[in-house]
């Protein structure tokens, strides 16, 4: 099987290296076609001030922390958030297109959270974290400020701000173009096998059906 396989590859060597080649041609098109754009990323981390020590409350103040960051993910491309931060980078976007450039990933159970921010300026997107981070810690310490339940009510703070990003978050050649590569390699294959198949059901003579 393999020494068949590898026979098959020999006899058509040339189609796979033409089929590589073109592969990571199209991906270097496309590669050249993409704009530059630059993702910054911001920490916000969540706690309770004053936690007792007592495993059982430490349990439930976790608990209610990690439901706390999933529903405050879910807010950061909100108007609320969004709104003053145009306003105060002076962006030229609205609330609704800035949503675009903007995400917030909670990793499971955790009271972490990451805000990330793309644009075509590496600059740009730094400040845009940055601000969204500001403004969320801002948001949720009015939210929580309004509820009595729990009496201490969780606390946001950017323990890590975004810096600015050296290299583009897309494109990237490095990757891409090897994808490329395979991904032709891979067609080239199945097209030499499909058309050998091909081949051989037209060379195989017509059986006639007796009366």
């Amino acid at each position: 099987m393999i020494v068949n396989y590898l026979a098959h590859l020999r006899r058509y060597w040339v189609v796979l290296i033409f089929g590589a080649a073109a592969g990571t041609a199209a991906m270097a098109g496309l590669t050249l076609s993409t704009p530059a754009r630059y993702t910054a990323r911001a920490t916000v981390f969540a706690s309770i001030p004053g936690v007792i020590n007592d495993p059982a409350y430490i349990h439930i103040a976790d608990t209610y922390l990690i439901n706390r960051m999933k529903s405050y993910a879910l807010i950061v491309d909100s108007d609320a958030i969004l709104r003053p931060v145009s306003q105060r980078l002076s962006l030229n976007a609205s609330p609704r297109q800035l949503a675009g450039q903007v995400k917030a990933e909670v990793p499971l159970n955790s009271v972490v959270m990451y805000v990330q921010a793309t644009d075509r300026r590496a600059n740009t997107a730094r400040s845009i974290a940055n601000a969204v981070a500001d403004q969320l810690v801002a948001t949720a310490q009015q939210l929580e400020s309004t509820t009595a339940v729990p009496p201490t009510p969780a606390r946001l703070v950017v323990v890590s701000p975004a810096t600015r990003p050296s290299s583009p978050s897309t494109p990237r050649p490095r990757r891409w173009l090897p994808e490329g590569a395979v991904v032709g390699l891979i067609a080239a294959i199945v097209g030499t096998y499909a058309g050998e198949a091909a081949a051989v059901r037209w060379r195989r003579p017509p059986t006639v059906k007796e009366a």
